[in-house]
């Protein structure tokens, strides 16, 4: 995979993450409050309450971006034979490597991602 390719890919995957981020933000309902008013917009009535959970979603696939775009940068890593699940910053790797060293290197790289809290391999050797 050519470098142009590989930053090609790490700039959509970043801005797609970027926009799952935004997306989980509460909106104002009721849109911002007309000039002169002294009080709050309130919620509209019957409307749920803002996702508690949303946040962590957010940040799990912020970090399962991270990671995958951290990989497809590595030199010694073959990364699409890699995939990459996050929850509550617990990284699991799975699929295959052509060696053991591109295994070690995928595991110092996801290691390396901010956000990582632990990483679980579960990667195998090509065979």
């Amino acid at each position: 995979m050519t470098t142009r390719t590989r930053l090609l890919f790490l700039m959509t995957t970043l801005a797609g993450v970027t926009m799952i981020t935004a997306c989980n933000k509460p909106a104002d309902p009721l849109g911002p409050a007309p000039s002169g008013t002294a009080t709050p917009n309130a919620p509209m009535p019957g409307a749920m309450p803002p996702s508690t959970t949303g946040g962590a979603e957010a940040s799990d696939a912020a970090v399962t971006a991270k990671v995958k775009a951290a990989l497809l940068m590595a030199e010694n890593v073959k990364s699409l034979d890699i995939s990459v699940e996050t929850v509550k910053g617990e990284v699991k790797l799975t699929g295959f490597a052509n060696s053991q060293a591109q295994i070690d290197e995928a595991i110092k790289v996801a290691r390396s991602v901010k956000g990582v809290q632990n990483v679980q391999p579960d990667l195998s050797i090509k065979k």
